[in-house]
């Protein structure tokens, strides 16, 4: 299937049910851009929270989808059913939740490094005043005496230049961290819909077949689920960047400014859901072939571990055994069931 067939199935699953999809879509993007918008309540909440509301709700929200792609009634019952799967031992993790968080972090921290370089040399060299602003605002946050109002006189004095500096130095940074986080959870989401067509196996067995699948093909992986994806993070960066001249106007102050770039993130985000969760499903169709290559490589070689490796007891031999053998005659079920359409 060429990139055009890609996105044209993409595109033929959302005429199916393109009000169904608006619905929902809409929904989960607006229900997710809330639980967001408690960062105005205390700044970064949405980082605690996310693991445990808005991964589950964007796996209910995929499980709808799911349901609409093959004429099954979605309800609000439904959706909290889905909403509890979650966090069943079979699908913890499907976003690979951690790891992303864990890319995230580094990602912030090597690009804010780099543009910290960068800016500081800049504003050195060309704003004389800036070098002892600095100095004072460090001063002040080792004092006795930082609060509030002592950061924002800082902040506004000399024109604001400590205050700027900050803005040039953090916010293309986290919006470059929040980028590549989405990237990474929505990557790892392909998992569910593969962990769904297999009856039987565990998560670990699952993520290895996974990760074996995006290793054979990763450049095409990329260039694909990009391909149909790309407005989804181009919505991120307008609403990033838009929430944060926001905050600017409504407050003026850095906090209300990296509330409100993560509130319009999520927000502008919304709009691509009705699309977003159809293209999922069609790149997964896609790459179902290869996710059946990877259960046969995987399971060929677990079994010869396993009867190479003597250190495994006789019962932990049969149960892989078992679980291998189901994963296998799930597929081949599949394979059964595709063949007799």
């Amino acid at each position: 299937m060429a990139r055009s067939s890609l996105k044209q199935h993409a595109l033929e699953y959302y005429k199916n049910a393109p009000v169904a999809s608006w619905i929902l879509g809409l929904t989960t993007g607006i229900i997710i851009a809330a639980f967001v918008a408690l960062d105005l309540l205390l700044p970064a909440l949405s980082f605690f929270i996310f693991p445990f509301v808005i991964i589950p709700i964007l796996f209910s929200a995929t499980l709808q989808f799911i349901s609409i792609k093959t004429n099954q009634q979605v309800t609000m019952m439904t959706s909290l059913r889905g909403f509890g799967l979650y966090y069943r031992p079979d699908f913890f993790g499907s976003f690979s939740y951690l790891g992303a968080l864990a890319k995230a972090i580094f990602t912030f921290l090597i690009t804010e490094i780099v543009i910290s370089s960068i800016a500081s040399f800049a504003f050195m060299s060309f704003v004389p005043t800036f070098n002892d602003s600095i100095l004072s605002f460090y001063e002040l946050l080792q004092s006795e005496e930082a609060n509030i109002e002592a950061i924002n006189s800082i902040f506004t004095a000399e024109g604001g230049i400590i205050f700027i500096y900050f803005c040039v130095v953090f916010f293309p940074s986290i919006g470059l961290a929040i980028v590549y986080f989405v990237y990474n959870i929505s990557r790892s989401s392909i998992m569910i819909y593969y962990r769904l067509h297999v009856r039987g196996g565990n998560s670990r067995l699952i993520r290895y077949i996974y990760n074996d699948a995006r290793r054979r093909n990763m450049g095409r992986m990329i260039r694909d689920y990009l391909s149909l994806n790309w407005p989804l993070y181009l919505l991120i960066v307008l609403g990033f960047g838009g929430g944060a001249v926001g905050g600017y106007f409504w407050k003026g102050d850095i906090i209300t400014m990296f509330a409100g770039s993560t509130i319009g993130a999520a927000f502008f985000a919304s709009f691509f859901f009705p699309f977003y969760f159809n293209n999922q499903q069609a790149f997964y169709d896609y790459y179902v072939e290869e996710f059946r290559i990877s259960t046969e490589n995987v399971s060929r070689i677990l079994l010869s571990n396993i009867e190479a490796n003597i250190s495994f007891s006789q019962e932990e031999k049969e149960r892989l055994e078992k679980a291998l053998s189901e994963v296998q005659t799930s597929d081949d079920d599949e394979n059964s069931d595709e063949e007799n359409k």
